[in-house]
C-alpha cells in the first residue's frame, strides 16, 4: 500500500506545494529579502514537510512569531 501511495502521490508527499512564497511574507508582513526570510522559509519549509503545519494562515502565524523570536 506504502508503494502505491508514493507511486500515485509521491511528489506532493516529498514535495508539497509551499504554503507562502518570500513574496507573500515581504507583502503580508513586511519582510526584506535576505538570509532572515529565506531562514523563516526554510523553517516554515521544515515544519510543514514534517506536517506540524496545517495549511497557509499556521504558516505566516509561524512567521510572525519566528520575526518576534528573532534576535
Amino acid at each position: 500500500r506504502l508503494v502505491e501511495l508514493v507511486a500515485r502521490e509521491g511528489e506532493t508527499i516529498f514535495d508539497p506545494p509551499r504554503l507562502v512564497t518570500g513574496r507573500d511574507l515581504q507583502s503580508e508582513l513586511g519582510l526584506e529579502s535576505g538570509p532572515e526570510l529565506g531562514r523563516i522559509l526554510a523553517e516554515i519549509r521544515r515544519r510543514q514537510i514534517e506536517g506540524k503545519l496545517g495549511g497557509r494562515q499556521q504558516a505566516v502565524e509561524l512567521a510572525k512569531k519566528l520575526i518576534t523570536d528573532s534576535p
